[in-house]
């Protein structure tokens, strides 16, 4: 399915094999193209989960402007051109998986925001901003909101390191 959750300037749409079309005037040059989303994209390392019982599909979504540059073609610079990060805002986002629209979506905040969105056969949906991690029953436009902790992403991970978890 090619259906779009989150906002992108630099591609037209899709083929028939379901692949990008890139817009060449996004392409990185000298002088810096702005491009959305930025090299993290809508969502990448932030890993979603499914419910069976609600048919929805919980992602954390990513919206980020970047600059990319150009730079000679002997200096190799990352993802196709170097780019720097401007602005980005992150929401979760409950998709319906035959569909591909948006459900609803619950807004966790300004720049970087890499939490993962795990969730129970008991219908609860965990996820994260910069300062806190949520535990909710999921529901339209927002989560109905049990703070779990009120402590940075990074003690959490620590404390689940130590306990033999992952991060």
């Amino acid at each position: 399915m090619s259906t779009p959750y989150a906002e992108i300037n630099w591609s037209s749409g899709v083929n028939e094999r379901g692949e990008p079309v890139g817009k060449p005037d996004k392409n990185p040059n000298a002088a810096g193209t702005l491009v959305e989303p930025d090299a993290i994209g809508a969502t990448n390392w932030m890993s979603p989960s499914f419910s069976p019982q609600t048919g929805l599909f919980y992602v954390d979504a990513h919206r980020s402007f970047s600059l990319y540059y150009a730079y000679p073609t002997n200096k190799p610079e990352g993802f196709s051109g170097r780019d720097v990060s401007v602005w980005s805002d992150s929401s979760l986002k409950a998709l319906d998986y035959q569909t591909g629209k948006v459900r609803w979506e619950h807004p966790l905040g300004r720049w970087e925001d890499w939490a993962g969105v795990p969730s129970t056969a008991g219908d609860v949906v965990f996820t994260g901003d910069r300062a806190t991690c949520w535990a909710s029953k999921p529901g339209p436009a927002k989560l109905s909101g049990t703070l779990m902790a009120a402590a940075p992403r990074r003690m959490a991970r620590s404390r689940m390191n130590s306990m033999g978890g992952n991060t």
